[in-house]
């Protein structure tokens, strides 16, 4: 990692040696919560665990002092020594935290670099040096803290409700209601889904609906134009531009990309940066607060991100971490959402699982919770989407949604087309049920009267085997299509044999 990924930590112990010198009877209790080992710069541990040693000695504690003690227990060869840098601390600037506070965030920092190191290390050499006994230590400290840190907090008043700041909750307007396969406004989604499914697909079509203000596909609202931030690590720019011009040809918003495209930001690797760039964007402590700064700056410049999409959650995991991490998972989760309701926008993140085999039943199994560490990404998103293959049938997704935030969306099946028509070129997402892109005559023929089943084996077409049952997806494809030709006037519905629900076309004059 760039020595850039840790300034601000180095920023941070610069400021609390400075604090020191100016208030050396609180060395001792800031190095009983940070010894000089756990700062990055060891200059700086150094220099506060002098001033600790003057302050408990009664020596006034200046520059030439420090410098002088500082010469002696770890000469310099320069002619000036230490002094240089001592002298700097006195132009820093005040210090606004707490001397413990900051100190124990030191310390924190110290247990994150030692986690991470020790993981590269139980990659790479063999635990002879008991270094998973040490990892457990560490992980169990820093569980430690959060709990410290989550009970201190505010008074009673500043986060509860009642009364009439409890009445006035009912005056609040109520929020948009969860879409299917649409992010949430001002919460934290996941998207769950196998490789090749579309996932990347859909977001871009998302994205690129939301920087042009126009609706995604028909029988949904458009939402106001806003930017969009796309935060992959993985697929470069380039290749995103790519999948968006690709994309546009089918396009609610059309194919001149540079009406909108200004409303979009793309970060991943470019052959003009360097990797260790990106790596800095992982999610740990640093890879959020730089996410955090990003949303928070283009908020104050009055451009604030509407949308931001993070592909994949695999990719964006610190060094080290590995997806079946729960602790990671609530972290980071637990994270994206609270930024999501602090600055506004539908932060999604998307996240893989593996390709699930059909149960007994007719139905794929649920995949919402199957990706892994996915159970705990759930407890912290505000709504769950899978997009799911529907088998037998390449070219449609099934797309369910659980979520907390209201009344969950039925499930819709999407349809996906490609110029292959094979999934890895996926350029057209459409409700599937979309009855006005759909004619009863491709087909029922004049004078037919078919039931929902045999509905459902022809939109199966030559993928479905002779006599085989239709899928259950294909039924309430089927059975979607009917209501929507029937109170579109274009068929006439009627009991049959079984229960059946026949249809046939209507005529003018039974239309009438």
């Amino acid at each position: 990692m760039s020595d850039s990924a840790w300034s601000h930590e180095i920023d941070l112990e610069t400021r609390l040696a400075a604090k020191l010198f100016m208030a050396p009877d609180l060395a001792a209790e800031a190095l009983s919560e940070s010894p000089p080992s756990d700062f990055l710069d060891p200059d700086l541990g150094l220099i506060a665990e002098t001033i600790s040693r003057l302050a408990e000695a009664g020596t006034a504690v200046t520059v030439e002092a420090v410098s002088d003690e500082l010469q002696r227990r770890a000469p310099r060869g320069n002619g000036s020594g230490w002094i240089g840098r001592v002298s700097d601390l006195v132009d820093e600037p005040v210090l606004e935290l707490s001397v413990s506070d900051t100190a124990k965030r030191i310390h924190r920092h110290a247990l994150e670099r030692e986690r991470t190191d020790l993981y590269r290390r139980l990659a790479t050499e063999p635990d002879n040096l008991g270094y998973k006994q040490r990892l457990r230590w560490v992980e169990e400290a820093l569980e430690a803290d959060e709990r410290v840190r989550a009970k201190r907090a505010h008074p009673l008043e500043a986060v509860s409700f009642s009364g009439k700041r409890l009445l006035a909750l009912l005056q609040r307007p109520m929020p948009l209601p969860v879409e299917a396969a649409r992010p949430v406004p001002g919460h934290f989604s996941l998207w769950v889904a196998p490789s090749f499914t579309g996932k990347t697909s859909l977001s871009l079509w998302n994205g690129m609906s939301r920087a042009a203000g126009v609706a995604p596909w028909s029988g949904v609202e458009a939402r106001p134009p806003g930017r969009v931030l796309i935060y992959s690590l993985d697929e470069a720019p380039e290749q995103v531009m790519r999948r968006m011009n690709g994309l546009s040809l089918f396009h609610p918003a059309g194919s001149r990309l540079e009406r909108y495209v200004h409303n979009i930001v793309v970060v991943g690797p470019d052959r003009d940066l360097d990797p260790s760039e990106l790596d800095a964007l992982r999610f740990d402590e640093n890879g959020l607060e730089t996410l955090t700064r990003w949303i928070e700056e283009a908020r104050k410049a009055g451009e604030p991100f509407a949308e931001v999409y993070i592909d994949a959650y695999a990719d964006v995991l610190p060094l080290g971490q590995s997806e079946n991490s729960n602790e990671e998972a609530t972290r980071i989760g637990g994270a994206l959402e609270r930024r999501a309701v602090r600055f506004g926008p539908a932060i999604t993140l998307l996240h893989h699982c593996g390709k699930p085999k059909a149960d007994a039943g007719e139905d794929l199994p649920d995949v919402r919770f199957m990706g892994r560490g996915a159970s705990a990404l759930a407890a912290k998103a505000r709504a769950v989407t899978s997009l799911e293959l529907v088998a037998g049938m390449p070219n449609l997704r099934r797309v369910r949604t659980a979520t907390n935030l209201g009344p969950a969306p039925k499930p819709v099946l999407f349809e996906v087309c490609s110029g292959e028509a094979t999934a890895e070129e996926l350029i057209f997402f459409r409700p599937a049920a979309d009855a006005s892109e759909r004619d009863p005559h491709d087909f029922l023929k004049p004078g037919e009267s078919i039931s929902t089943r045999d509905l459902a084996r022809r939109l199966a077409g030559d993928s479905l085997e002779e006599d085989a049952e239709p899928k259950g997806d294909l039924k309430r494809l089927a059975a979607s299509l009917r209501e929507a030709w029937r109170k579109a006037g274009k068929v006439i519905v009627s009991p049959g044999p079984r229960n059946a629900k026949m249809m046939r076309l209507s005529d003018p004059a039974e239309a009438e």
